[in-house]
């Protein structure tokens, strides 16, 4: 039997070769950090759409926000089937948490998700929310202050400057948002830093 760290079973079903923080923060950039932790760098990923129906341009890349939840409710909507609310068929349906894209994709609106509206995260301990362009991020030691911090992601998409100290009350005002996220989801805290990144 091969070693897992052997190159011939590098991708076997078995190895749990990964090449390492550092590696993973570059693999991401510009965004901040990796996967397993609330920052651009671990909540973003790339989605591909194509439909010829939607007026938006299909070899492009547009960088707006939309949240995989909105996957759901964007193919229901095509599909023209309607959600079935919180019953069907005498058992109790969560509610979507997702909005259609549709509207969006048919350049109907100029955004999927409007200023207003709070989109929260948790993992692993970690937690952000997101309201517009401003996200408040909370990164435990050693990959982050173990504080919570502010960010402008239109001006500073990499997370690098902490605007916290400039605009507090937008950071209590997030910082609230995410208490009521984490309320009505249930979210239970357990701090753990996975695949500490130790670089400045």
């Amino acid at each position: 039997q091969r070693g897992e760290g052997e190159f011939a079973a590098w991708g076997s079903a078995d190895s749990t070769l990964a090449y390492g923080p550092h590696w993973a923060q570059a693999a991401t950039a510009p965004h901040r950090l990796y996967k397993s932790v609330t920052t651009e760098g671990g909540i973003t990923s790339p989605t591909i759409i194509r439909y010829p129906g939607f007026a938006r341009q299909q070899n492009g890349i547009d960088g707006h926000f939309a949240t995989v939840m909105d996957i759901v409710p964007t193919v229901l909507e095509l599909a023209g089937v309607e959600h079935p609310g919180t019953h069907y068929h005498g058992r109790t349906v969560e509610p979507l948490r997702g909005k259609s894209m549709v509207a969006y994709l048919q350049k109907k609106t100029d955004r999927v998700h409007d200023e207003d509206e709070a989109i929260g995260w948790e993992l692993f301990g970690q937690r952000a929310l997101r309201q517009g362009d401003w996200k408040a991020d909370y990164v435990s030691e050693p990959n982050g202050s173990g504080r919570w911090a502010l960010y402008d992601l239109k001006q500073d998409p990499g997370e690098r400057h902490d605007l916290s100290a400039q605009q507090p009350g937008r950071l209590k005002r997030l910082v609230a948002l995410w208490e009521d996220y984490a309320r009505d989801m249930g979210v239970i805290l357990d701090e753990q830093v996975v695949g500490p990144y130790t670089g400045l």
